[in-house]
């Protein structure tokens, strides 16, 4: 009984990890669904007031992909060529506290920074970044059935 008692606290002390040696993981999977996930700008707040169009035929959709590229267009445009090709990356700040989307447009060589503010399956929330003085908070949702 002793030795099986000094096995497990020698186990238990031996298999304990350091915070410091731990790695965040940066989760594209819930961005891209390891496929493809098209996600609707449900709300684009600039300075508390809604900018996102009413009409769900007008809202903005972006297409992530596996192979780290996105494809922004309205919903009217869905499945069509019509709309803006960029790539992404996400990384973790320097200190480790904040999750950064970064949107690399191909055609206008446009580059878009943002502070992932909640990550999840079925929304999206994302701060831009610079926000200077003007404050801008976008709601993304994936697509859903027409209602």
């Amino acid at each position: 009984m002793r030795s099986f008692l000094f096995i497990a606290a020698c186990c238990s002390l031996l298999g304990c990890i350091e915070k410091s040696t731990l790695k965040p993981i940066v989760p594209y999977h819930v961005l891209h669904a390891n496929s493809s996930k098209v996600w609707i700008l449900e709300s684009r707040q600039v300075d508390g007031e809604e900018q996102a169009p009413q009409l769900r035929e007008r809202k903005r959709v972006f297409t992530f992909f596996d192979d780290m590229e996105v494809f922004e267009q309205e919903m009217v445009h869905l499945g069509s060529n019509y709309g803006l090709i960029a790539s992404y990356s996400m990384q973790i700040d320097q200190q480790g506290k904040d999750t950064v989307l970064n949107v690399y447009y191909q055609s206008n060589t446009r580059k878009r920074y943002f502070r992932v503010t909640e990550i999840g399956y079925k929304e999206l929330r994302l701060e831009v970044i610079p926000s200077d003085s003007i404050k801008e908070e976008w709601l993304l949702i994936p697509l859903n059935k027409p209602s």
